[in-house]
């Protein structure tokens, strides 16, 4: 077998021949989509590609400082307006991650080029304190990176035969709860935890072909799995962006309300505490072949 990187994915037929973009073909015993949440791994499954559109755009990107940070360590800031939010947090002593959030129409015109991302990014929050201007000024505009804020609400099993998927491919979520990233690694390991003895088996048998009805309900199994996982995290996830990007008055100033007087942040990342479990070292590792 081989292992191949930066390969375009353009279809595939049966149950996993690929059609890559260089005219290439690979076949394999299981397909895992983890291409992204445009995946098209997902669309042939059926799933809604792209993703629902949550109603706001945000831009991210990476301050630099010669100086102090304008915030304190281990300190997250965050600043919320009327359909308008921004955060900052440090990453090293010289550097601080920055986003803003606003909200917009889907098909709203988007900005050609970075000097044009930088100005709409200023634009959401002229005027605001604690100096997330700054550091929109003290990051390069070319690493400044803008995107639609999508979610899908997928429940499980949603693969197919040898065919599932992982990551933003099967649960593309809003960044409200910073669990995205998170979740996809969650995925490998549960994945190759149920994969493993699948693949040990096959290595020790005469043949090497793995059972397909075998490696369909291992997938159907990993897929209830991480469902049960991920699903109330999506939902929450979007509830709590759609509360941040409120923008009628009377509205938010109860948000504010509860937030200052009610909210007790001391069980807010408990969905962070949450056992994967542990990925076999010595797993065969099976890949795909070139045809």
């Amino acid at each position: 077998g081989c292992i191949t990187f930066t390969q375009v994915l353009l279809c595939f037929t049966g149950t996993a021949l690929l059609q890559l973009a260089d005219g290439n073909t690979l076949s394999c015993d299981v397909l895992i989509g983890a291409d992204g949440a445009n995946s098209v791994v997902a669309q042939h499954l059926g799933l809604q590609v792209p993703p629902n559109y949550a109603g706001y755009v945000a831009y991210r990107g990476v301050a630099e400082y010669s100086g102090s940070l304008p915030l304190p360590d281990n300190t997250i800031r965050q600043m919320w307006g009327a359909g308008v939010r921004a955060g900052m947090y440090p990453l090293s002593n010289t550097t601080a991650y920055w986003y803003i959030c606003f909200n917009a129409d889907e098909d709203a015109p988007r900005p050609s080029d970075p000097a044009g991302y930088v100005s709409e990014a200023l634009s959401c929050v002229r005027g605001w304190s604690w100096d997330v201007e700054q550091a929109v000024r003290n990051t390069d505009p070319g690493t400044i990176s803008r995107g639609s804020i999508r979610d899908r609400w997928t429940t499980g099993p949603f693969g197919r035969s040898c065919i599932t998927l992982a990551g933003d491919s099967a649960h593309p979520t809003t960044p409200n709860l910073g669990q995205g990233g998170c979740t996809a690694i969650e995925d490998g390991v549960v994945l190759g935890r149920q994969l493993a003895p699948l693949l040990q088996h096959s290595k020790v048998t005469t043949s090497r072909a793995i059972d397909p009805d075998a490696v369909a309900n291992v997938l159907r199994a990993y897929e209830s799995e991480r469902a049960k996982r991920c699903m109330p995290l999506t939902v929450r996830s979007y509830l709590f962006g759609a509360a941040l990007q409120l923008q009628y008055a009377p509205v938010l100033a109860v948000r504010d309300f509860v937030i200052s007087n009610l909210f007790k942040p001391d069980h807010f990342l408990d969905h962070t505490e949450y056992d994967c479990g542990e990925l076999p070292l010595d797993a065969p590792l099976c890949v795909a072949q070139h045809v």
